[in-house]
């Protein structure tokens, strides 16, 4: 399962994922844990997710093209940028007590339209970055540190 560490690209993109999804497993649950603490609402809880899940499945056909159509790593970075900054800004908001339900819904929505077109792009540049008898091991290592992050974020949480 570790071969496709030894492809250098792979390697050093798989490593900066595997750090963005852990950033992006403890967002979504500190979104969650401010929502319950200052609200204490199952439903606005469950709107936030909305908020994030309905943009990424309205624009991953977009997100898609942009993928055939425009630099993968750009479509990557741009995403990743994005995520970054956005993040950042929910962090100040909150750290300045000026976080309120609607920024939480703003920010869901932009972060699940951006997700929309880092998947695609992600997916799209395996082909290009890993050579074939490696794929399995990438595939089996890109959805092994998926999954381990959103472990470690919920354990963190606790």
């Amino acid at each position: 399962m570790l071969r496709s560490l030894s492809h250098r690209p792979f390697a050093l993109l798989w490593g900066g994922q595997a750090i963005s999804r852990l950033g992006d497993s403890l967002y979504r649950i500190a979104l969650l844990w401010w929502v319950k603490e200052k609200t204490g609402s199952a439903a606005i809880m469950g709107t936030v997710f909305v908020f994030s899940l309905v943009p990424m499945l309205i624009f991953l056909l977009i997100g898609g093209i942009a993928a055939d159509r425009l630099p993968r790593l750009r479509v990557m970075l741009g995403s990743d940028v994005l995520r970054g900054v956005l993040i950042l800004g929910v962090a100040f908001l909150a750290a300045t007590d000026q976080l309120v339900v609607w920024h939480i819904y703003a920010a869901s929505l932009i972060f699940g339209f951006v997700e929309a077109f880092f998947q695609p792009a992600y997916f799209a540049i395996m082909p290009d970055l890993i050579p074939g008898e490696l794929r399995p091991s990438a595939n089996a290592l890109t959805n092994l540190s998926g999954q381990f992050a959103v472990l470690l974020a919920q354990h963190w949480a606790r």
